[in-house]
């Protein structure tokens, strides 16, 4: 009975790994594009696109019209203090970047 039982889980379990991999789509390295608006810094391969908002300190990952991650931060402390700085927290944040090349 038990081993019937594991038989019929271990099938099930890899006619779901043959059906979910049928979904899958092949994600390949592409250039990113990096462009600034105003405050918002935008970078895209085409399929994934992070924008974050200088002025705010927060940004978005999407991918497509889907989004992955909404109004992302980041936050950290000094090892010894209880302090926690944000990247919302108030102060001037600027952006640059330079090319890499891709190959």
């Amino acid at each position: 009975m038990i081993m019937r039982l594991l038989k019929r889980i271990a099938v099930f379990s890899f006619l779901s790994v043959c059906v979910l991999s049928l979904s899958v789509t092949n994600t390949y390295a592409s250039p990113v594009t990096i462009s600034q608006t105003g405050s918002v810094v935008t970078a895209t391969n085409g399929m994934l696109t992070i924008t974050y908002d200088l002025s705010i300190g927060k940004g978005n990952l999407s991918a497509g019209s889907t989004s992955l991650i909404g109004n992302f931060y980041s936050d950290y402390g000094i090892s010894g203090s209880s302090t926690r700085i944000g990247s919302y927290d108030s102060g001037t944040r600027t952006a640059s970047w330079v090319a890499i090349p891709f190959g």
